[in-house]
């Protein structure tokens, strides 16, 4: 997902054959569909920069969201996983257990630092980033 600053001109639409509409940028939303919030309080699911896309100004062409793939991840593979601890949503490290193929929450992982079994949503959960 790209990250957008306060203030910057962007495209938005919701689906791949919608015309892109120029808007300007205000939040990323913590949302599966509507992500992008802009000025005037309207949510999208796509955003891309107008700078370099102005000939995409009322079409429907351009570049389309890529739809995430299901990540695969082992048995006890070290992953990181987004917890929410009161107001504050941070990654933890994780193992993981088990997966399922469909459903709301598809992967089960053990939260390592206090030992919590959870499920997650494919967004929750990223392959571990070793230290540097």
């Amino acid at each position: 997902m790209e990250e957008f600053k306060l203030g910057q001109y962007v495209l938005c639409r919701d689906a791949n054959d919608e015309n892109w509409r120029p808007h300007i940028f205000c939040k990323h939303l913590d949302s599966d569909e509507e992500t992008y919030l802009v000025v005037g309080g309207m949510a999208y699911s796509q955003c891309i920069p107008l700078e370099g896309n102005e000939e995409l100004i009322g079409t429907a062409g351009g570049p389309a969201r890529e739809e995430p793939k299901p990540a695969h991840y082992e048995f006890l593979e070290p992953v990181e996983v987004l917890v929410e601890d009161g107001s504050l949503r941070q990654w933890k490290p994780a193992i993981y257990l088990d997966g399922e193929t469909s459903g709301s929450n598809p992967h089960l992982v053990v939260v390592v630092d206090d030992k919590r079994i959870l499920w997650c949503k494919d967004k929750e959960v990223c392959r571990a980033v070793p230290s540097i």
